[in-house]
């Protein structure tokens, strides 16, 4: 019996830091706080491989490790404190993300906690315990994944232009395919890197619409509202496990955080519909990030007419 209960100490213990270590990846609160600094100093390529493949990655590990959860529930056993756990830390982090993003001027650090915020609707179906949560959890990671790389897409376009017409204006020959401030961490109280600030966005709809239009598109689909038909799917398909298990107080905050996130992203897109301001750069979406730019765009416009495509995976 000491035998079977140290066992099962162990296999417990190995769970929750498993779950810590996956979270980590996830970027769940309270293992979030690597997300802000390290998106904001890294260059935009690195950047969006954290915010998608290692994020996408870490769904899958986590499917895995609730996937018995789920069984075990569905066969009748008390799982009620492992549901419980992960709302609330579901119900935390698209909280604070959401509220803290709402206040971010660095729209690489707006996407850093908007990812965070991300990562509690991930969260959210696999509390469900059940099959169908686990299955809605994947289908969101991927409408995720696409939409996050559309709008780094347009940063990446948007942080090149500003820093060559910076370079031009001030006599010096633009460096083509330099990330600007790659190395340079902005913090708390310091201006956000060149072409990385909330206003080098303004008027982006008479300056360049087609990346105005890829850029709306995507945060659009992050709020899961249209003509973002993908992340409204999404957001659809990870609710229904929610209700259908009864937890009703996890989908009232999910809503919630609906309008909170709608806050966020339309306060990007104000400054896009805005008049440019005098002497704003041109916005150049030639070569390999116009190209990702394009194909990522594509993806997205496709898949939001075909969302049934992702509902698949959740059938």
């Amino acid at each position: 019996t000491v035998q079977a209960l140290a066992g099962g100490s162990f296999v417990a213990l190995s769970v929750l830091l498993a779950l810590a270590g996956l979270g980590f990846k996830v970027a769940a609160v309270p293992f979030h706080t690597w997300v802000p600094p390290t998106y904001a100093a890294s260059p935009t390529a690195v950047t969006t491989a954290l915010a998608t493949v290692s994020k996408v990655a870490a769904v899958a590990g986590l499917v895995a490790l609730v996937r018995p959860l789920a069984q075990a529930h569905a066969a009748g056993g008390t799982v009620h404190a492992a549901a419980l756990g992960l709302g609330l830390v579901a119900a935390v982090t698209m909280t604070v993300g959401g509220v803290v993003a709402l206040r971010q001027h660095d729209v690489v650090r707006l996407i850093a906690w908007s990812a965070i915020a991300q990562g509690g609707w991930l969260l959210l179906a696999l509390a469900s315990l059940s099959e169908g949560g686990l299955r809605a959890a994947s289908a969101y990671a991927v409408a995720y994944a696409l939409a996050t790389v559309v709008v780094l897409a347009v940063v990446a376009v948007v942080s090149g232009s500003g820093t060559a017409g910076r370079e031009v204006a001030a006599g010096r020959q633009p460096t083509a395919g330099r990330e600007p401030a790659a190395g340079r961490q902005p913090t708390a109280g310091r201006e956000p890197a060149a072409g990385r600030e909330l206003a080098a966005y303004t008027g982006l709809f008479r300056r360049h619409p087609g990346a105005a239009f890829a850029l709306t598109l995507g945060l659009l689909s992050l709020a899961g509202v249209p003509p973002g038909v993908l992340g409204l799917v999404a957001k659809v398909a990870v609710l229904g496990p929610v209700t259908n298990a009864g937890l009703w107080w996890l989908a009232v905050v999910a809503a919630l955080n609906v309008v909170l996130g709608l806050a966020v992203y339309l306060r990007w897109v104000r400054v896009l519909l805005q008049a440019p301001e005098p002497g704003a750069p041109v916005i150049d979406a030639d070569g390999p990030r116009g190209l990702a730019l394009g194909l990522s765009v594509s993806a997205l416009v496709g898949l939001s007419v075909l969302p049934q495509l992702v509902l698949s995976l959740v059938r």
